[in-house]
């Protein structure tokens, strides 16, 4: 952690009064900042907030006051320069940050207030493995009930986090809530919206319901119609040979978030039912993302690129969708393949690359890998993580640093976790074409990334101590 005046549990900086309504999204995001920031407030919960001011103040370098609670409108105006008064905004918005960012730089730079508090961030950190993921697993499952029932992709990517804590700890009731919502999301899906032109008779296209999640859970359960659901959404033979042959002829304009699914899905299906005529165009799509976006002088994944024209920047997420595709698809692609060795050295290559542009003081990676004037990232953090410790565990990746710099990397991710929340994922940036357009981007919490990150980190290098 950052070197800071060093504080005890007992001497917060930060005391919060409120707010009113402890579900006030705004407050949350706000408490989330803090956390990000390393600033020792005075609760470990928002639903423990205290709603009035005390007597005395003395020791607290600032004071967050909502103005919404009854008698603090009548506040006397000499009770202290060190009170902020928040108003809540009258429309809420994860990437309306501009109120949160006043409030942050009047406690760092009007009250001196410290950022990356050291005991405050260590005393996250040091929370047992088990605790951090399945007190995410459990706050997902009762405060997103929405998100894990809808059909898609993001719902799906939710319950695969969950299946793997589930699996780790031998948890029967998170594994029986998982196959509910995916039966609830089976049962939406036949009704779910369609896109643009595709394959389907209309000529409409409706995206695949996620084989990566339903695959695996047939192949633990025998339960067939994962099986056939994953199957009958996904792409025929023919249709994955016409993207490969688009991806590597037309030199397309392609994302990291392109490879994630289909390499890694498509060898899955070849590899479990028995097809091996996807590999061809799962190794030939993930070479072309290869060659359009990786930056062999940073060895990382640009965010998007067209070979050999156009790249954009290193963005944090962005390298774990690349690892997703990748480990992926190596699990399930012969190790006799004639391409094997030379992709599993990319994930060599992009592992020295993430080493050297880890966050020396947090172990965490920015949202823009490399610039620290971009935020310290949970999601992008969390997906490197989960895919090098899969990808250590399989055998696909033995460099050295790997067992010591993930472990950093999984205490920085459990420091920036508060009540049961990652702070500051950054999402939904798309392509962008400097550091200013990533530093400025909306962020808010979230309920899975120690889950994901967790489950994987424990199962290869157990609980970390």
């Amino acid at each position: 952690m950052r070197n800071a005046a060093r504080r005890t549990a007992a001497q917060p900086e930060v005391l919060i009064v409120g707010p009113a309504d402890s579900k006030d999204l705004t407050f949350q995001k706000l408490v989330d900042m803090l956390v990000e920031y390393g600033v020792h407030i005075a609760s470990d919960s928002y639903d423990r907030l205290p709603k009035s001011l005390p007597g005395n103040l003395t020791g607290y370098k600032a004071v967050i006051v909502d103005m919404d609670l009854p008698g603090v409108k009548d506040l006397p105006a000499g009770r202290g320069q060190k009170i902020i008064r928040y108003n809540k905004p009258k429309e809420f918005s994860w990437c309306n940050e501009r109120p949160q960012w006043i409030w942050l730089n009047e406690l760092l730079m009007r009250h001196d207030v410290k950022p990356q508090n050291e005991d405050f961030l260590e005393r996250n950190a040091a929370r047992p493995d088990k605790d951090v993921i399945l007190g995410q697993a459990a706050a997902m499952i009762a405060r997103e009930p929405e998100w894990l029932r809808r059909w898609c992709d993001s719902s799906l990517v939710r319950l695969e986090g969950l299946w793997t804590a589930a699996k780790l700890y031998a948890r029967k009731d998170i594994r029986r809530e998982v196959l509910r919502c995916i039966d609830d999301t089976l049962a939406a899906y036949k009704d779910a919206p369609v896109y643009g032109k595709g394959s389907l008779p209309n000529g409409l296209f409706k995206h695949p319901i996620y084989p990566g999640l339903l695959l695996p859970i047939w192949k633990e359960t025998g339960i067939a119609r994962y099986r056939d659901a994953a199957l009958g959404s996904m792409e025929t033979l023919r249709e994955a040979r016409r993207i490969a042959r688009e991806w590597n002829t037309r030199a397309p304009y392609l994302q990291t978030e392109s490879l994630d699914r289909k390499p890694w899905q498509w060898a899955m299906r070849a590899h479990w039912c028995h097809e091996p005529g996807f590999y061809a165009p799962a190794v030939a799509c993930m070479q072309a993302g290869y060659r359009a976006c990786f930056d062999h002088r940073k060895m990382l994944w640009a965010h998007y690129g067209i070979e050999g024209r156009q790249k954009g920047l290193a963005w944090g997420r962005g390298q774990g969708w690349a690892l997703y595709g990748l480990v992926g698809l190596l699990e399930h692609l012969p190790q006799a393949h004639p391409d094997f060795e030379r992709m599993r050295a990319w994930i060599d290559q992009t592992a020295e690359g993430l080493r050297r542009a880890q966050d020396p003081a947090t172990g965490m990676w920015h949202n823009v890998m490399g610039e620290p004037t971009t935020r310290l990232e949970t999601s992008g953090t969390a997906k490197c993580i989960r895919h090098l410790s899969r990808a250590w565990r399989r055998g696909l990746c033995r460099q050295p640093f790997i067992p010591g710099m993930l472990a950093r990397a999984w205490r920085g991710l459990k420091a920036h976790t508060f009540q049961h929340r990652s702070c500051s994922r950054i999402y939904g940036t798309g392509p962008g074409y400097d550091v200013t357009f990533y530093a400025t981007i909306g962020t808010g919490g979230n309920y899975t990334a120690a889950v994901q990150a967790g489950s994987e980190y424990v199962t290869t290098f157990g609980p970390l101590v």
